[in-house]
C-alpha cells in the first residue's frame, strides 16, 4: 500500500523529476520505452507514472504495481494520466499464428482456452502491467506452448493478437 501524499506533494516530485531525471541518458526519451503505458501529463510535459509515485513515496517503484493502481492513485491527487501507446496501437498490431492441427493440439487448446485460469494461478508468472491489467478478471484463458516456441512467444507485447486455428 502506498503512502498518502498530497497533490503538492506529487507537484514536489514532477520538479525533482525535471530538475534531476529528464535529462539523464537513463531517462531520455523515456516515452518510447516498451515498457511505459502511461505518462501523467502536465503543463504540456509528459511524466513518468511510477517514477513520479516513487519520489514522492520514497517507495521503490519495484515494489508497487503499475497501470490501474499507479493510475488512479495520481488521478486521485488531481493530474491527468494518459496512454503513452494510444497513437501507435493499430499500427503496431502484430499476428501470432498458433497451430492446432492435430487431435492432440484441437484438446489441449479446447481444455486450456475455454475453462481458463484462474487469476491466482497466473499472478506469480505476471509482469507488473500484466497483473494490473489481468487482476479484475476471474479467469484468463490460457494457452502453453512447448519449450521450442517460447522465445516467439516471450516476443509478444500487449496489444498482439494470437490467431488460434485448426485443420
Amino acid at each position: 500500500m502506498l503512502p498518502e501524499k498530497s497533490h503538492d506533494e506529487i507537484l514536489k516530485a514532477i520538479d525533482q523529476f525535471d530538475k534531476d531525471f529528464r535529462n539523464r541518458k537513463d531517462w531520455l526519451n523515456w516515452e518510447k520505452n516498451e515498457n511505459q503505458f502511461y505518462a501523467i501529463e502536465y503543463n504540456n510535459r509528459r511524466y513518468p507514472v511510477k517514477k513520479i509515485i516513487s519520489l514522492a513515496t520514497g517507495v521503490p517503484v519495484s515494489e508497487f504495481i503499475g497501470g490501474k493502481p499507479s493510475n488512479n492513485y495520481i488521478r486521485k491527487r488531481g493530474f491527468e494520466v494518459v496512454d503513452i501507446r494510444e497513437d501507435t496501437k493499430e499500427k503496431n498490431i502484430r499476428v501470432f499464428l498458433a497451430p492446432a492441427s492435430n487431435e492432440t493440439s484441437q484438446t489441449h487448446m479446447k481444455n486450456s482456452l475455454t475453462p481458463g485460469k484462474q487469476y491466482k494461478e497466473l499472478a506469480p508468472y505476471l509482469s507488473d502491467e500484466g497483473k494490473s491489467e489481468l487482476s479484475l478478471l476471474d479467469t484468463i484463458p490460457t494457452w502453453g506452448c512447448v519449450s521450442s516456441l517460447k522465445g516467439r512467444w516471450d516476443q509478444m507485447q500487449p496489444g498482439d493478437w494470437v490467431l488460434f486455428y485448426v485443420q
